[in-house]
């Protein structure tokens, strides 16, 4: 594809994805034993396009009245932004006490198409799904980002609003937030360049790495 006919793809890709207020109902949220946070791992097809991107984020159980919950997230695919509602899936995950629980989230391109056609209320055509799949070809980054609020559990009142990898030792450290919970904050954030042609995983703190994953024709 020529660089015209890719900036007309992108174009409509944009055009499809600005008008999507829903949510994916579709994501995996599965409750994981696994006691250390593994890489993001991004699946594609033959083809480089997106199957799907999986990732660990972690809760440990309020010990004060002052707590936080993860609202909203945020996954941004090639420049292309989803919005992700944590407040019926993992934003309501409520481990015991000092108890931190681990949890493998998993985001589909289908799920991304549904959220689309539950939106647009019909299927899509078949130039709409070919620019969709543009779109989601060897994007060159991904990144995930969260609404953090932090509140008084006794009055409901609101706090403090993280949306920041930054700003989460800062405001949290604030409201007198242990590390083990700040760690938590900071699974909800990561930002990384994609290697297409091998796997360089890096890392930075508690985030994880990304590593692209062989398709199964691989």
């Amino acid at each position: 594809m020529n660089r015209a006919r890719r900036f007309i793809s992108v174009v409509i890709v944009l055009t499809i994805l600005s008008q999507i207020s829903t949510v994916f109902a579709a994501v995996s949220v599965i409750k994981t034993e696994n006691p250390f946070p593994e890489p993001v791992k991004i699946d594609t097809d033959e083809n480089g396009v997106l199957n799907q991107l999986s990732y660990i984020s972690t809760s440990t159980g309020a010990t004060s009245g002052i707590r936080y919950r993860f609202t909203e997230g945020k996954i941004n695919i090639g420049g292309f932004e989803y919005k992700i509602s944590f407040t019926d899936i993992i934003g309501g995950a409520k481990p015991p006490s000092g108890v931190t629980e681990y949890y493998a989230i998993t985001i589909t391109k289908d799920d991304i198409l549904e959220g689309i056609e539950k939106q647009y209320g019909r299927k899509l055509n078949e130039s709409e799904i070919k620019a969709f799949e543009e779109g989601l070809k060897n994007p060159d980054r991904i990144s995930y980002s969260a609404t953090i609020e932090i509140y008084n559990a006794n009055t409901g009142k609101v706090l403090d609003v993280i949306d920041k990898f930054e700003d989460i030792d800062k405001i949290a450290g604030k409201h007198g937030f242990a590390k083990k919970h700040m760690d938590d904050m900071k699974t909800r954030f990561n930002e990384q360049p994609l290697e297409y042609e091998e796997t360089r995983p890096t890392s930075s703190g508690v985030r994880p790495t990304f590593i692209r994953s062989k398709s199964k024709d691989d």
